[in-house]
């Protein structure tokens, strides 16, 4: 006997499939990452580099001197419980997009390639939650723009990764891992997350 379901089940999204890495040149992977930079693409994958281990690949990607102010700059900041400094040190300092009025709990942003994160006004992001705009694989480099539009919130230790955009108004639920697009006005959690319901009013 088949079973049919019900018309008002939902069925869960899933991440969309990972692109196959782009074909291969003889730019080095610093060049093809600054070429994606200013490309204005959302999203990049790269052959991962043979030569050496998987969690060294940064090095492939970005002046090490670079990333590592980059990492102690966001370190001062998560210290900070006073938004004005923590966001123009964001802005000026490390390259985060930062709009007006966002509010920013002690939380983790991609040391790597922050200038591709974007955080528009009123977001408000949750303590521990993680923002990354770059993953490796054993076999690929993937870069991504993230971006958490107006008024969204994102729940505590959650974590957002390359590509992803968070639609105005939404809200990511604590402990979520987000690998796709949310919708405007909707709230998503889980790992990974899928859409739980729709915003009667803002929350």
């Amino acid at each position: 006997m088949q079973t049919q379901l019900a018309a008002d089940v939902e069925v869960p999204q899933l991440a969309p499939p990972i692109p196959p890495p782009e074909a291969d040149t003889k730019q080095t992977m610093k060049q093809r990452v600054r070429e994606f930079v200013r490309s204005g693409r959302s999203l990049a994958v790269l052959p991962r580099d043979e030569s050496t281990d998987v969690v060294s690949q940064w090095r492939k990607i970005r002046n090490p001197f670079r990333t590592i102010f980059n990492y102690l700059v966001i370190q001062l900041c998560k210290l900070s419980p006073w938004m004005p400094p923590k966001r123009f040190l964001l802005r000026r300092l490390v390259g985060v997009k930062i709009g007006r009025k966002v509010g920013l709990a002690p939380m983790d942003f991609c040391p790597l390639l922050p200038e591709l994160i974007t955080i528009e006004d009123g977001a408000a992001i949750g303590w521990k939650a993680h923002i990354a705009s770059h993953y490796f694989t054993q076999s690929r480099v993937i870069i991504g723009r993230v971006v958490i539009g107006r008024n969204a919130l994102i729940g505590a230790f959650s974590a957002i990764g390359p590509g992803v955009s968070i639609g105005e108004n939404a809200v990511v639920t604590a402990c979520s891992m987000v690998t796709c697009d949310v919708p405007p006005g909707e709230v998503w959690g889980g790992v990974p997350a899928r859409r739980i319901q729709k915003l009667s009013r803002l929350m």
